[in-house]
């Protein structure tokens, strides 16, 4: 079960949220966006929204694994929601971004595989954000069979790809 708790700035429950998940399922980030709705991003990339007293508006499900993702919710200021998972192909997992509108809708979908698209890597989003000219920016974590490297990616607020930077540790 997903529990989502409200709190006044004294501490005191305003509300508390249930929702039941399946399997592995487990809450992985939580953002507020500029109008107080919360959106609960879990493992298995389930995404729930509740409005600002706490009544769930949608749940959906995405079609990406994202099992050991961190914070990997941001919002925009026209209400958007953007996340972040590992997307398994046949290249093994690469970032994925996908960008949401406010009734939870893919606009887009982005995937990136790090290091110049080899083979025997897997990519590992850590976080995502937003600057204030809608540019988005991703960050993980790639590993080969030999050694890590961090990753940041650039979109443009259209999900164009922009460049990737990787530093070897």
């Amino acid at each position: 079960v997903f529990v989502t708790i409200k709190y006044s700035s004294q501490g005191d429950s305003v509300w508390v949220a249930k929702f039941p998940s399946g399997g592995t399922d487990l809450p992985r980030d939580i953002i507020a966006d500029n109008a107080g709705n919360v959106y609960v991003y879990g493992r298995g990339t389930t995404v729930l929204k509740y409005g600002h007293s706490g009544n769930l508006l949608w749940n959906k499900n995405y079609n990406f694994e994202a099992a050991e993702s961190n914070k990997i919710l941001c919002s925009d200021i026209t209400g958007n929601v953007y996340f972040a998972a590992v997307k398994n192909t046949s290249t093994f997992g690469d970032f994925a971004v996908v960008k949401i509108n406010s009734a939870g809708d893919t606009i887009w979908t982005r995937s990136y595989n790090g290091l110049g698209n080899l083979q025997q890597n897997h990519d590992d989003p850590a976080a995502l954000c937003i600057d204030s000219n809608g540019n988005i920016f991703l960050t993980g974590k790639i590993y080969n069979l030999s050694a890590y490297y961090f990753s940041t990616i650039k979109y443009s607020a259209a999900g164009d790809f922009q460049w990737e930077r990787v530093y070897s540790n």
